[in-house]
């Protein structure tokens, strides 16, 4: 049946797309509302219509068309990717997270300490260790308001905002003072091992001729690929075809270990016999794809409980999430939530 309440045929079908189109409605209608007022701006300093064509055809050739440009435009969208997922996560709790810009350069000084100190770790164990150390940092920098919200009750927009101000000269301390190269006339930090850099895209195909660097990719995408097994026998069709839990639980890792061991062995010198990106003054990194990686798990996440589960009822309807064993934070009934589940881990914080 295709007729809804209302009586509108083929509606329920269109329904998921008239979702998607209403959270696009937002964003798209900032962006054309900020060219508007950008266009009106230039147009009266400049009082000449064909500056306003000028400026805005050399913002696209500059972001898109000209050589390398594109890939830049996408380096700068990386942090701004994480970042934006780590405010989303609060904003679903009901939390204002304005210091996502201080936790970025404490995240990023922790992940350039990591880099610079150890220097002889093979990247397997570097790179994860300094994104790691990144993770923690800007999380502990993001903890020290959130305490002081399930605590005191003070306001989350307040503190972080002056958080920022402290992590910049805390940084700048650092940059200048226990963490600056002694080679270097400039202000900047040690340099990073080559180990716990990013990879550009140009190198990839030499990064994979070391063996512990394909193992590391062959894990990353054996995991994905479990992820991905997890969620299709998960469907109706194959839940009918494979009934008994166990058998779903071994399709899904033998899946996972299949694509894993092809990884390994099929993707080095898959690369080696062709490769796209072959500019090597090309800066675009792996870290792109680690952004969307992410964006894909907080997605995940927030859909299911326990912490999904607990963050969405507690930060948007606190009262009403109360019965299902959500333990709302005193001094915060319109934000943070903690989701203890029916084994009793409630509690009072």
């Amino acid at each position: 049946m295709t007729e809804s309440v209302s009586g509108l045929p083929g509606e329920v079908e269109r329904r998921p797309l008239l979702r998607y189109l209403n959270a696009l409605s937002t964003p798209l209608l900032a962006i054309l509302t900020a060219f508007v007022l950008g266009a009106l701006v230039i147009w009266l300093t400049s009082g000449d219509l064909t500056t306003v064509l000028e400026a805005y055809s050399g913002l696209f050739r500059g972001a898109l068309t000209k050589e390398r440009g594109l890939s830049e435009s996408l380096i700068a969208t990386v942090p701004y990717i994480l970042l934006s997922l780590g405010v989303a996560v609060g904003f679903k709790a009901g939390l204002f997270n304005i210091g996502v810009e201080g936790q970025f350069y404490v995240g990023a000084v922790c992940a350039a300490w990591i880099g610079a100190v150890f220097r002889d770790l093979p990247a397997i164990i570097h790179l994860p260790l300094a994104i790691g150390a990144g993770a923690i940092g800007g999380a502990i920098w993001g903890g020290i308001p959130g305490y002081l919200k399930a605590k005191t009750g003070a306001h989350e927009v307040i503190n972080t905002i002056m958080m920022n101000y402290v992590a910049f000269r805390l940084v700048e301390f650092l940059i200048s003072g226990p963490l600056k190269d002694p080679n270097s006339s400039a202000v900047q930090s040690l340099p990073v091992a080559s180990g716990a850099q990013v990879w550009t895209m140009y190198e990839v195909p030499q990064r994979l001729r070391d063996p512990l660097n394909a193992l590391a990719v062959a894990i990353l995408f054996a995991f994905l690929a479990w992820l991905l097994g997890r969620w299709l026998v998960s469907r109706a069709s194959l839940r009918q075809r494979i009934p008994s839990d166990n058998q779903r639980r071994w399709v899904a890792i033998g899946f996972g270990l299949v694509i894993g061991v092809l990884t390994f062995v099929a993707l080095p010198p898959l690369t080696r016999l062709w490769w796209p990106f072959q500019d090597p003054y090309d800066r675009l990194h792996i870290g792109l794809f680690i952004a969307l990686l992410a964006a894909v798990l907080v997605w995940w996440v927030l859909l299911r409980p326990p912490l999904g589960f607990g963050l969405r009822p507690g930060g948007g309807h606190p009262d009403a999430a109360r019965p299902s064993w959500i333990n709302i934070y005193p001094h915060n009934r319109a934000g943070l939530a903690n989701f203890g589940g029916a084994a009793g881990l409630t509690g009072e914080v």
